[in-house]
């Protein structure tokens, strides 16, 4: 390969890496001027695998004078590197002028000095106008590119499988809810009326007449009580105590009656048959002032029995 070269121009030569080692001689020779026969310097033929030879002209100095510098015709981009692959750093704008301080391999980037900081042009763009004597710029070197930050893969979520929870079998507990059970309870308004009575009462006996039998059974009381009565009392007697020594409370009924009295002391007395009958009979010696609630019952349940209480201050007065 021959070529002619400018005088007073500075190059490089530049060698890519082949399969065969080569020689390069250079012969600088006076350029022939034009009413001169030039001798062709005949070329090689190609060989594929002989290196490839890169003439790269630098800058010409003929008539360059003054530091090498780059004025900007536009806006470019200052790199931190001499690739675009170099993050940008800063820019020329029109009308700024900045000192090359190196170049990289080929020279077709400048190193400039930007605000006291290494930073590179492209002196490829038509907007980057080198200025001055450049055939002295050296290589500058400069920090490799950043490594490209991988593109995250999404790494689809597996969609979660429901496992279903066993069937729980609820089975019902039956609670079986007490029936209220029907007792006796004095505070109750007497089915049959009331009355009050002074030792020496007359008529004697005092008389009134009910109907015995009701939902409630008295054995809870205990003591031998028996029957079924009321809730509320059949009959109530507020008595005043005098000379008689006895006051005597017994019922005449069609059917088979009981008896339960609740004294003024507070305490229950219970009866069932009396002189050889199926009627009641209590008495009470000495008898305390005070109510009586008195509780005519049926000997059977769910019986009535219709019949006459009596009230007597006489032995001689009994069914």
């Amino acid at each position: 390969m021959s070529l002619i070269l400018p005088a007073q121009t500075t190059f490089e030569l530049v060698f890519e890496p082949g399969e065969t080692t080569q020689q390069a001689l250079l012969d600088w020779s006076e350029v022939p001027t034009t009413d001169q026969q030039v001798e062709p310097i005949p070329t090689p033929p190609p060989d594929s695998a002989l290196p490839t030879v890169t003439l790269i002209a630098t800058q010409a100095s003929s008539g360059a004078t003054g530091p090498c510098q780059v004025a900007f015709g536009g806006a470019v981009n200052i790199r931190s590197g001499p690739t675009t692959g170099h993050p940008i750093i800063g820019a020329g704008n029109p009308g700024m002028v900045l000192l090359v301080t190196g170049r990289n391999f080929d020279a077709s980037w400048w190193q400039v000095n930007l605000d006291g900081r290494a930073g590179w042009v492209s002196n490829q763009i038509e907007r980057v106008i080198t200025e001055g004597d450049c055939s002295a710029i050296a290589l500058a070197s400069f920090p490799p590119p950043p490594t490209p930050t991988p593109t995250s893969t999404s790494t689809s979520t597996p969609t979660p499988t429901l496992t279903p929870s066993p069937t729980v079998t609820v089975t019902p507990t039956w609670t079986e809810t007490p029936v209220a059970v029907a007792t006796l309870n004095f505070s109750l308004p007497p089915v049959f009326g009331s009355t009050s009575l002074t030792s020496g009462f007359v008529p004697d006996p005092y008389t009134v007449g009910m109907t015995a039998g009701g939902p409630a059974n008295v054995s809870y009381l205990g003591g031998g009580c028996s029957g079924f009565a009321t809730s509320a009392p059949s009959f109530s007697v507020n008595y005043t105590a005098g000379a008689f020594p006895m006051l005597r409370f017994y019922f005449i009924g069609n059917a088979d009656s009981t008896m339960i009295i609740n004294t003024p002391g507070g305490s229950y007395v219970c009866v069932d048959d009396s002189f050889g009958t199926l009627n009641p009979t209590i008495d009470f010696n000495s008898p305390a002032s005070g109510r009586y609630d008195v509780w005519i019952g049926s000997f059977a349940a769910g019986a009535s029995v219709s019949g006459t209480l009596y009230i007597t201050e006489s032995a001689g007065n009994h069914p």
